[in-house]
């Protein structure tokens, strides 16, 4: 059974319930669960009553498909949310790490990268790259379709598969580096294998028994945030994400954004010396690494590192940075 949304009083009673939440409960913003099963005048009498009552509140919808429009003004026919989750971009990330419609792997990174079509800031697009309560949740006691009702850690071999971790701790660099809001489901940031349920939450455990795969996947998630928030490059609403380099041969994509190169090494083969040219927007200047999916406190070894520190190294006259490539990293180089 669904709500009589045609009546007033529920209307009235929806609206004042989410009132609730903000000014008792005093909450940040709200999300807003399957709102394609939500008539679009209400969605409007809702977000206009928020809106109204509590400027500055954040307003995020949950939709199949993502529809950009959710974001319009309401003068101009939306519904003045601030944000939409997008839900392509993990299925678009399983896709890749499993190599399966390889031909459109460039475009599904672009669009992970850079934003969903249709969105044109980057706070639109809630991006969940490796997955949500939605595909980490299960309600069928493990049984999964190989794409979601799992950790995506158990989706691509387990967490005591170090091919896996390194997929994970690559994904969700790359989250951080990309446009649009990440964001993070409980579970991830540890490591965390099998599935969630609502009696089967967070494995406190893992936090608290000093396991050594959360600890890796911990101190990724800080490294990676911290180059996040201290980055206006990688935080400004508008700026685009240029796709500068593409070898589907050995499964290497990087983008510039600002003064920052990000490189993704999806792919089984590495290269140990500084020989591997990445090409960038940049000529004739020098670059440090800030961040690398397999450095040693990752999970990964101390020698993929091209440079550390306050190191560079330099950018020629062909606008290419050779760098070590660690198989199933994700790199960043910035501007000096």
């Amino acid at each position: 059974r669904k709500f009589g949304f045609h009546k007033r009083e529920i209307r009235e009673y929806i609206k004042a319930a989410a009132r609730n939440f903000l000014k008792i409960f005093r909450g940040d913003g709200l999300r807003l669960d399957s709102v394609h099963n939500i008539p679009w005048d209400l969605l409007q009498e809702i977000c206009g009553d928020l809106k109204a009552n509590f400027p500055g509140k954040a307003l995020i919808a949950e939709v199949t498909p993502e529809d950009p429009k959710l974001c319009k003004p309401l003068g101009e026919g939306g519904c003045a949310f601030d944000s939409v989750w997008v839900h392509s971009t993990y299925y678009d990330a399983i896709k890749v790490m499993k190599g399966e419609k390889s031909e459109h792997h460039f475009g599904m990174l672009r669009g992970m990268v850079d934003l969903h079509k249709g969105f044109w800031k980057s706070s639109q697009a809630t991006n969940s790259i490796l997955g949500s309560h939605d595909q980490a949740g299960n309600r069928q006691g493990g049984r999964n379709d190989g794409k979601h009702h799992r950790y995506i850690v158990d989706l691509l071999g387990g967490r005591n598969n170090w091919h896996a971790r390194s997929r994970v701790r690559l994904l969700f660099c790359l989250q951080a580096f990309s446009r649009g809001l990440p964001l993070i489901f409980q579970g991830h940031e540890i490591m965390q294998g099998g599935w969630w349920h609502v009696d089967q939450g967070l494995d406190w455990g893992l936090v608290r028994g000093g396991d050594e795969h959360a600890g890796h996947m911990m101190e990724t998630v800080r490294q990676a945030n911290l180059l996040r928030r201290s980055s206006k490059d990688l935080t400004d609403e508008f700026a685009q994400a240029e796709m500068c380099h593409k070898d589907g041969h050995n499964k290497i994509v990087a983008w510039a954004r600002g003064g920052f190169l990000g490189i993704a090494n999806f792919g089984e083969r590495q290269w140990d010396g500084a020989e591997y040219g990445v090409c960038c927007p940049w000529k004739d200047c020098s670059v440090r690494q800030v961040l690398n999916s397999q450095a040693l406190e990752c999970g990964g070894w101390d020698e993929s590192w091209t440079v550390k520190g306050d190191a560079t190294t330099r950018v020629g006259g062909d606008a290419k940075v050779f760098a070590k490539m660690p198989k199933l990293a994700f790199l960043v180089f910035q501007k000096v």
